[in-house]
């Protein structure tokens, strides 16, 4: 159960975290070997590539977790609270309309290339893999608005 809790409170964070450590030394290392020895990785790019768009992904549900929701404060602020309950409820159904829709339509998008086998240019993975993040992210943001509907029914 503490490993769960855990996982729940910096599981974002720490996967964010461990991206961007290993996309900057990796980016440093090739720096260092492109011109010092004049040898470049040629993975290298592309590997920072795609731990870029997984860090991305993940941001969404690390935006949602920490409550950066876009909105204009001005108009927001000035509000009543019932029509700040109205916003945040269409707000909420906003994230979870475009969540769920764009994981839906992900679904099959990353079937069909999991099907096609097809892989990438230097690293030779499968391609599947890269748009998987998109689902993880979606799936992992749409968690977080649970999360927080229920923290806000427990208020």
């Amino acid at each position: 159960m503490v490993i769960i809790r855990w996982l729940d409170e910096h599981l974002e964070e720490v996967v964010m975290g461990v991206l961007l450590v290993a996309m900057a030394i990796l980016m440093f290392v090739q720096v260092i070997m492109r011109y010092i020895f004049a040898h470049a990785f040629p993975w290298a790019e592309e590997l920072c590539r795609y731990m870029f768009i997984w860090f991305s992904c993940m941001g969404f549900a690390f935006g949602v977790k920490r409550h950066c929701d876009l909105r204009v404060d001005g108009i927001y602020n000035a509000a009543p609270k019932a029509l700040k309950i109205v916003m945040d409820v269409i707000v909420t159904l906003c994230m979870i309309t475009f969540a769920a829709v764009v994981a839906y339509g992900g679904i099959s998008v990353v079937d069909s290339y999991f099907k096609k086998g097809t892989l990438t240019s230097s690293l030779q993975i499968p391609t599947g893999i890269v748009y998987l993040s998109l689902m993880v992210g979606l799936l992992l943001m749409l968690l977080r608005i649970i999360q927080r509907l229920v923290k806000k029914q427990r208020l």
